[in-house]
């Protein structure tokens, strides 16, 4: 009689497996997936960092370009025809000479020569970072979007187990309460309606953990896209 009473929760079990979904691709929305997919390039703080890297690299290729002038140093000398005019006496003239060959104004210009050397690397530097940074964050969008996706479809498989794992319960009360029946008019044995309530306990069981991992996976997914599923339309 216990042989044929596992099989009764047996076909039970294998009905309610049959009326819940055994797929997830009818669950797949791409639409809604290409959503989550820009709210994650938006919010997720990484992306941010990613951005202001490329405007400081940005910020530093205009920087090297315009350093083109600090090549130049210019510089002046005021030598005013009345001041610190010191003179020489001569002996062979009867009035004295001016030691300072110029006066007024001197204006003078310098070039730096190694810095004149070393400016087309440093161009050069600064928009190979600039392009480094840019494959990096065109590299990490492409990992970002795997990893939106990868949760999105294990947030899909979640949610159809617990659909499963809701339905199996369902059934299982069903049958607990025909066993507990049953077993109270005498016609089903103890060890059938203790096996029954043992069953009956690890779908329970199921249903909790199934419950708990889709919780898991909605919060994995929220995480990565900023933002609650709710409030992605």
């Amino acid at each position: 009689m216990y042989k044929r009473y596992t099989l009764f929760i047996l076909l039970i079990l294998i009905t309610a497996f049959a009326k819940a979904q055994d797929s997830v691709i009818p669950d797949i929305s791409y639409s809604y997936l290409d959503k989550l997919i820009a709210s994650a390039k938006t919010n997720y703080p990484r992306v941010a960092a990613y951005k202001n890297r490329i405007d400081l690299a940005k910020t530093a290729v205009s920087k090297a370009g315009l350093s083109w002038f600090d090549l130049l140093t210019f510089s002046y000398i005021y030598q005013p025809d009345n001041t610190l005019n010191y003179t020489i006496p001569a002996t062979n003239y009867a009035t004295t000479t001016n030691r300072f060959l110029f006066n007024g104004i001197q204006l003078g210009l310098s070039l730096n020569l190694g810095s004149l050397l070393l400016k087309p690397a440093n161009v050069k530097v600064a928009k190979t970072e600039l392009k480094i940074i840019g494959e990096e964050q065109s590299e990490y969008l492409i990992t970002l979007t795997m990893d939106v996706k990868r949760k999105y479809f294990t947030y899909l498989l979640q949610q159809n187990l617990v659909r499963i794992q809701t339905q199996s319960y369902q059934d299982m009360q069903s049958a607990l309460k025909q066993a507990k029946y049953k077993f109270q008019k005498g016609e089903a044995s103890f060890e059938t309606y203790n096996a029954t309530l043992l069953s009956a306990a690890t779908r329970t069981e199921q249903k909790l953990q199934a419950e708990t991992n889709f919780f898991i996976a909605k919060s994995d997914l929220e995480a990565i896209v900023g933002d609650k599923l709710e409030n992605i339309k």
